[in-house]
């Protein structure tokens, strides 16, 4: 008895650490999950943006000289997480050429369930935003290949509207969405009526191909007008092609149209050259050639040059906002612009 007695004593006081370190570890881990779902669930905040500034020259088409230095785009972004990474935000805005500041962007992504185990792929975005319809009209210009918007995309593009959009990936090679909002370039919010409506689809050929389409009917209250696009990329070692159609019947006809056709070559890691030809009508010509090529001084400093060459008359109908072009000019009208792009 007194020997059994003994060695459970023994057995408890040899154990015991053996408890308590056990219990520090569970402790630890516990404290550990806890933080890391804490850090998980807090919001977080980036701040960037970027500066395009630059000089620019145009005349000919029997135009007066135009020349000078200006600042194009002065951007912030706000963006990040909310409570985990199925949930998150941008907000942007950007001082325009007569110092005033415009919100742009204000929208809130979320996450669609799961079912299961299988990632449904699905997205919703409202609020503030460039829905998904042509591809030459981003919610950031310098994503594109000029780091600038073209003639045809601000004449025919969506612009930013208010309102909501879903989207969903079927496999790794197909994406569809569909977007209902206030209409095309419309940030008045609620007014009289007026909406639009319409849908993409991006596919995956391979060999690097893909395609787009969509579809888009806008409302303004006074005037409805169906629009469709079509386009294609490539990429081939160091060259990109993309090609763009783009189409409306405004006033009631299909008379208003464009192709954009944008080639690149990169010559060196840092130093690309582009040309990009605008083709197209609305009540008036469109026939832009630019050439150029963008320069990267360092991972935050792009600089980019072009001479572009009106080869007909400019249509006055073409809306040519922060391009250098000048509509309702004769052919013969040429552009040289020098831009650098600050990102942050």
């Amino acid at each position: 008895m007194k020997g059994t007695l003994t060695s459970v004593l023994l057995l408890g006081v040899f154990s015991a650490p053996v408890v308590a370190q056990d219990a520090q570890q569970i402790y630890d881990d516990v404290a550990q999950q806890a933080a890391l779902q804490t850090a998980l669930n807090r919001p977080t905040v980036n701040v960037g943006g970027f500066i395009q500034t630059g000089w620019k020259y145009s005349n000919g088409g029997g135009l007066s000289t135009e020349n000078g230095f200006f600042v194009e785009r002065a951007r912030i972004n706000i963006s990040g997480d909310l409570a985990n990474e199925t949930l998150s935000y941008l907000v942007s805005g950007e001082w325009d050429t007569s110092n005033n500041f415009n919100l742009l962007d204000a929208y809130v992504d979320f996450k669609l369930f799961n079912i299961g185990s299988i990632d449904t792929g699905a997205f919703v975005r409202l609020g503030q935003f460039v829905p998904d319809f042509y591809g030459g009209f981003v919610d950031d210009p310098t994503k594109l290949t000029t780091y600038n918007y073209s003639v045809s995309a601000l004449t025919f593009g969506q612009g930013r509207g208010q309102g909501v959009q879903f989207s969903r990936d079927f496999g790794e090679n197909l994406r569809a969405s569909a977007f209902y909002n206030n209409g095309f370039d419309n940030l008045s919010g609620p007014g009289d009526n007026n909406y639009a409506v319409g849908g993409s689809l991006h596919y995956h050929i391979g060999f690097d191909l893909n395609l787009n389409a969509g579809y888009a009917y806008s409302d303004s209250g006074s005037e409805a007008t169906n629009s469709y696009t079509l386009g294609a990329d490539w990429a081939y070692d160091r060259f990109t092609l993309d090609l763009d159609w783009i189409q409306n019947d405004a006033s009631g006809s299909w008379d208003n149209w464009s192709l954009v056709s944008t080639v690149a070559y990169q010559v060196e890691s840092d130093l690309e050259a582009f040309l990009q030809w605008e083709y197209g009508e609305y009540e008036g010509d469109l026939n832009l050639l630019t050439l150029g090529a963008n320069y990267e001084v360092n991972s935050a400093m792009t600089w980019t040059n072009s001479f572009g060459y009106s080869i007909q008359d400019l249509g006055s109908n073409f809306n040519t906002d922060n391009t250098g072009w000048r509509s309702g000019a004769g052919d013969g009208q040429y552009v040289i612009r020098s831009v650098v792009t600050f990102s942050f």
